[in-house]
């Protein structure tokens, strides 16, 4: 008698204790739920600085800390991070296409007008070839769904890819990475940034390298191929003579050196034209 009476308050006890514990992770949880909510994210969509919750349009925001921890280097692994946007590759590094919600123009060639246009710290990009752009010194990537012609004119009657820069600071900084990978793969980016005259005129030089070996072997030449090569630089100088004037100077170059996108053949029909 003595030990089920033991047994029965043990039971409760620990019946008890459940939902304190519980209590506390959800407490947790809601602080720091209530942590990122209180974080706000201003977008440029409406091309002036305002937080994302006020602009009237679908729209997916990936910053410079989530493009890190993501791995995201460029506009082609873009689609890990934003739903309904894919990035198609053609035999050509420029011949590529923007898909936002299965919208795109399905015609591969650096001279097409697309119609996911991309915005470049806003600067309306018109081609495609801009799409190699890379997030080695990007502050956010902006996707906005449906059309904006309105304020980008008309390549832009699926969306909108929108990329912001890193703008230099009253202080000076510095910034460097690289990485190394099988296949003698290379990625080395490096940014420095700061004052020229107090903080008046500023700039903010980046630079990144980044190359990997062929992939590809074919066995009837000994050739191989898929090998990528890419590096550039982009600089961004800002004058703000007084509180109510701005100016601001980009320059971007790049270069792409690539054995690309060799189709591999799995198997052969028999009795089809190969």
């Amino acid at each position: 008698m003595t030990f089920k009476g033991f047994r029965i308050a043990l039971l409760a006890t620990a019946a008890c204790a459940v939902p304190h514990g519980a209590m506390a992770q959800d407490s947790a949880a809601a602080d720091a739920t209530s942590d990122e909510a209180s974080r706000e994210i201003i977008v440029t969509a409406n091309k002036r600085n305002e937080s994302v919750q006020k602009v009237p349009s679908s729209i997916a925001v990936v910053g410079a800390a989530d493009l890190e921890r993501k791995n995201i280097a460029g506009v082609e692994q873009l689609s890990t991070a934003v739903p309904g946007f894919v990035y198609r590759g053609g035999f050509n590094p420029t011949n590529t296409s923007l898909s936002i919600r299965g919208i795109s123009t399905l015609s591969f060639s650096r001279s097409i007008e697309p119609s996911v246009g991309t915005v470049i710290d806003g600067v309306v990009i018109g081609l495609q070839g801009p799409n190699l752009f890379n997030f080695n010194d990007v502050s956010r990537v902006e996707v906005l769904r449906g059309p904006q012609g309105t304020l980008f004119g008309i390549n832009a009657s699926a969306g909108i890819l929108n990329i912001a820069t890193e703008e230099p600071g009253n202080e000076l900084s510095v910034k460097v990475g690289a990485s190394y990978a099988q296949r003698d793969q290379v990625d080395l980016y490096g940014a420095v940034g700061g004052p020229l005259a107090g903080d008046k005129l500023r700039l903010r030089v980046s630079g990144y390298y980044k190359r990997y070996d062929d992939y590809v072997d074919n066995l009837c030449t000994g050739e191989s191929l898929n090998g990528d090569e890419q590096y550039g630089l982009r600089a961004k100088l800002i004058f703000e003579p007084d509180d109510l004037t701005k100016m601001t100077i980009n320059a971007d170059a790049a270069w792409d050196r690539s054995d690309c996108c060799s189709p591999v053949f799995i198997k052969l029909v028999p009795g089809r034209s190969n």
